[in-house]
């Protein structure tokens, strides 16, 4: 693996004299970071019906997130939770997308943290929800969703 890195690195710096192993060092670890931005996305829950804090204490996903999204100025200002919705805002320093805000949104199945023997027990507690993701280069004071 490391020769192929080596090969690959090597071909791309020949191509153009901007490729330099500072850039694609930036560029990989911009990957992770946004690799786990996605992962994040998904993940940060589980959430529970009627909460205002749909934050979960100590959850896997929060600890990575602050380890490694830290690093990159990613930065989670609020998360507000509503039986039928879900949204997250945050941003990066630096901001690294041409457009001022990015809004995403996904269909997605909530479900009340558990252990499940199978998914007919799955599909008998589980409710539709939208998941919104709002990311915008400067945030606004006071936190608001």
């Amino acid at each position: 693996k490391a020769e192929d890195r080596a090969r690959w690195l090597a071909e791309w710096q020949g191509s153009d004299v901007s490729n330099t192993p500072t850039v694609a060092e930036q560029d990989q670890q911009m990957l992770l970071a946004a690799d786990l931005l996605s992962l994040w996305l998904c993940m940060n829950g589980p959430v529970t019906s009627g909460d205002d804090d749909a934050s979960v204490p100590n959850s896997e996903m929060q600890t990575r997130t602050s380890t490694v999204l830290g690093k990159y100025g990613f930065a989670p200002q609020c998360t507000s939770a509503r039986a039928a919705e879900i949204t997250w805002q945050g941003s990066f320093a630096p901001w690294p997308f041409a457009a001022a805000e990015l809004s995403l949104e996904s269909a997605a199945v909530a479900l009340p943290a558990a252990n499940y023997r199978s998914w007919p027990e799955i599909a008998a507690v589980s409710r539709p929800i939208r998941l919104r993701w709002r990311l915008r280069k400067t945030l606004p004071p006071g936190g608001e969703c």
